[in-house]
């Protein structure tokens, strides 16, 4: 199950695992006998779905696979500030930290034919 909790140190280390694993905060938590907050399955979950939401916000999805994404992301999420939150990471996880990209915003161009760039 996402929370905000998770959510809030996936944005702190910028969506790189291993930065968190090298942390303090990581180390202590992958100790013997203590209960880890954020698990490796929690980071490729919210990773995974971040790449989704780029898809469908780029128009590269289907509508099938939208209404399958909505429905898996109410099912994984602790609720729906938690999916608004995993939407609003979207320009993050591609590079952009540091700009706010509002919903509705599109991405730069210049970064949208980047990302085609790779795939062609």
């Amino acid at each position: 199950m996402l929370t905000h909790e998770k959510l809030d140190i996936y944005a702190r280390y910028k969506g790189n695992w291993e930065n968190w694993l090298r942390s303090s905060e990581g180390i202590h938590s992958l100790q013997a006998g203590k209960p880890s907050i954020l698990r490796e399955e929690d980071w490729s979950l919210i990773d995974r779905s971040v790449q989704d939401l780029y898809l469908i916000q780029n128009g590269l999805a289907s509508s099938s696979y939208v209404k399958e994404l909505e429905a898996n992301l109410s099912a994984f999420c602790e609720d729906s500030t938690v999916v608004q939150r995993l939407r609003e990471l979207v320009p993050s996880q591609y590079g952009l930290w540091d700009q706010k990209i509002s919903p509705g915003q599109s991405l730069p161009k210049r970064f949208v034919d980047w990302v085609f760039r790779l795939f062609a």
